[in-house]
């Protein structure tokens, strides 16, 4: 894990290990999950770079858990699970390596009000 100024990434290297991240993060830069385990985010998020789920399983449960909405959501062989509903106003792409939108007990919608992005 690391996290600064300009953004960061979280490694969860294990399909087993979950981390939670409930702190604020804030910061310019992006925020990259990658490894095969699970981080969660619950904070009030402010980064501006967009967030990257290149591996594994990033939780949210709110369009803030994701940081702020100026910065894109982009997928390359990850999975995003919410746990609750929610509307998403950024951009959304989707990298060679695909991606996984998942919601709690198909009680969750996650509804995108941009234009999805295949690269």
């Amino acid at each position: 894990m690391a996290w600064n100024a300009g953004g960061g990434g979280f490694d969860i290297d294990s399909a087993g290990n979950t981390f939670t991240v409930s702190q604020n993060l804030g910061a310019g830069g992006a925020l990259t999950k990658t490894g095969a385990g699970t981080l969660v985010l619950s904070g009030t998020n402010i980064y501006t770079g967009g967030t990257n789920i290149n591996g594994g399983t990033l939780v949210a449960g709110a369009n803030n858990n994701l940081g702020a909405t100026s910065g894109g959501l982009n997928f390359n062989g990850g999975t995003l699970r919410l746990s609750s509903a929610f509307d998403n106003a950024r951009a959304v792409t989707l990298g060679a390596g695909g991606g996984t939108i998942e919601t709690a007990a198909g009680n969750s919608t996650f509804l995108v009000r941009s234009p999805v992005q295949a690269r």
